[in-house]
């Protein structure tokens, strides 16, 4: 493919904006984590771990949806009528986001980072400002 969809660096910055300094613990896939016995029900609705949790989810899913719409689009801008059919973008980009959505949330976001990923999907008007602002999201030294 002469321009394959930037699809992969994508997905490169969502990995970077994931690795997170976030301090909460992280379970095994498909293992959820159990509030303690004193109070289970409100325990889990107001820990901060568990808020924090529920922002990194919704934001994943508004940034997995936004970067492959991105893909989509420089697919159709850098791909010939050949290489786009076969692509097959109406199949793949569901189970694209689908898979964004599983990879990122397997790792646990620092507040600042789901901050910074919420402002860039809201305020990015354009896939580069995209790109630049979720720069920003990416672990910082400590």
């Amino acid at each position: 493919m002469s321009g394959a969809p930037r699809f992969w660096p994508w997905l490169a910055l969502l990995a970077a904006a994931a690795c997170s300094g976030g301090a909460g613990e992280r379970s095994a896939p498909g293992e959820r984590s159990v509030p303690s016995p004193e109070r289970p029900a409100e325990a889990a609705a107001s820990s901060p771990e568990s808020k924090l949790r529920a922002a990194q989810e919704t934001a994943l899913e508004a940034l997995c949806e936004r970067l492959v719409d991105c893909s989509v689009e420089s697919a159709r801008a850098n791909m010939n009528p050949d290489e786009l059919a076969r692509l097959d973008v109406e199949n793949t980009a569901p189970r694209l986001r689908d898979q964004c959505e599983e990879e990122g949330g397997q790792t646990s976001w620092s507040p600042r980072q789901v901050r910074v990923v919420q402002r860039c999907v809201n305020d990015a008007r354009t896939c580069e400002a995209l790109e630049t602002c979720l720069e920003e999201a990416k672990k910082r030294p400590e």
